[in-house]
């Protein structure tokens, strides 16, 4: 049941907010195997995908490693080599500020697509108006303020160094006039997951039994029904709480399967994977074509040479046969000039016998 959190790879944009969620919850189990695992309130790192609620044990103040800003920045696609890469130039991007440059991995050209195309579009915004993107809390820099009004949050690799060109592992927060990235904890392992099966608001009587922290309002709790018991959740404010409601609703009771660990993992609606599979399927039939090509080419070339060598046996065989005739010809000059020889011979006797 426990996941490598840096190979879940997390990924939320606008698009797919009410499909899927990430963010800090507060979490205790009310009875059955979740009220021992979760016998009192604790703030976690929740992440629900593939109708199942996953959460991480980590700081919710985290503080960032770095941050990248974009006023005045420029991102676009990597060209040429990539400075220490242990990847694919074609597969990464970067994010040019007037002080420095941060090549970025982004594992797949599609993904690479994606975060050029959001960078853009977020760079051009912010020229036109920055105080769009400024929120109250747009000094605090936390890891649970800035996941909480991000606009995508994804892991990716990244070299920006002066001295050396290493790449590390970041989880990036696309938020505001930042690409803010965290440093987190190695061989970080989910702390638990659950199957959701359905979510409601709580009874009153549940809610005054619950004993919630005093930083959480009863108005934000959220009950689900999962396969180890029941879960009583805590959202940070009434918008939070709906978002989390709509994707549970959504995903919990019609797929449950498991995150895969597939290196990157896109958390997205229906439509987002309908595209994949989409684009995918074109992808393959494209290669089966230039496969065919290949391979048509390949046919072609093996039938010029078979016509080739056909022709050259035949030559061959010709030629063969003039030796032969040649052979037959000089074997009778040969016999006719031994019959001359022996004649000449015999008459060159009778002459000297008559004298």
């Amino acid at each position: 049941n426990a996941e490598y959190m840096g190979r879940i790879g997390i990924a939320i944009t606008h698009s797919t907010m009410q499909q899927s969620c990430l963010g800090y919850l507060w979490m205790k189990g009310v009875d059955g195997d979740a009220a021992r695992e979760l016998p009192s309130w604790t703030c976690s790192l929740c992440l629900l995908r593939g109708g199942k609620i996953v959460h991480f044990d980590i700081d919710p103040k985290t503080q960032p490693k770095g941050k990248i800003p974009l006023i005045e920045a420029q991102a676009e696609v990597s060209a040429g080599s990539v400075p220490g890469a242990l990847y694919s130039a074609t597969d990464c991007f970067k994010c040019v500020t007037p002080t420095r440059t941060f090549h970025i991995f982004a594992e797949t050209h599609e993904n690479r697509n994606k975060w050029v195309n959001l960078l853009t579009d977020h760079i051009q915004k912010l020229q036109v108006d920055t105080s769009a993107f400024r929120r109250s809390n747009r000094e605090n820099f936390e890891l649970k303020a800035q996941i909480s009004t991000a606009e995508r949050v994804e892991f990716l690799t990244k070299s920006g160094g002066i001295k050396n060109f290493s790449w590390k592992k970041r989880l990036f927060v696309l938020n505001g006039e930042y690409l803010v990235y965290y440093e987190l904890p190695q061989g970080l392992r989910a702390r638990g997951n659950y199957t959701c099966h359905s979510c409601k608001n709580p009874s009153s009587e549940l809610v005054a039994s619950c004993d919630a922290p005093t930083e959480l309002s009863p108005e934000f709790l959220i009950q689900v029904e999962s396969d180890f018991g029941v879960l009583l959740l805590g959202a940070i404010d009434a918008d939070d709480k709906q978002r989390w409601m709509d994707a549970l609703m959504s995903r919990g009771s019609t797929d449950t399967r498991l995150p895969t660990n597939d290196g990157l993992g896109v958390v997205g609606d229906s439509a987002m994977i309908v595209s994949k599979l989409t684009q995918e399927r074109d992808d393959l039939l494209r290669k089966n074509q230039e496969l065919a090509q290949i391979k048509e080419k390949c046919d072609n070339i093996i039938r010029s040479l078979k016509n080739s060598n056909k022709k050259l046996k035949q030559e061959v065989e010709e030629l063969t046969t003039q030796i032969r005739e040649k052979d037959q010809g000089i074997q009778h000059l040969t016999a006719t000039m031994e019959r001359m020889r022996i004649e000449v011979m015999e008459a060159t006797d009778a002459k000297q016998m008559r004298k």
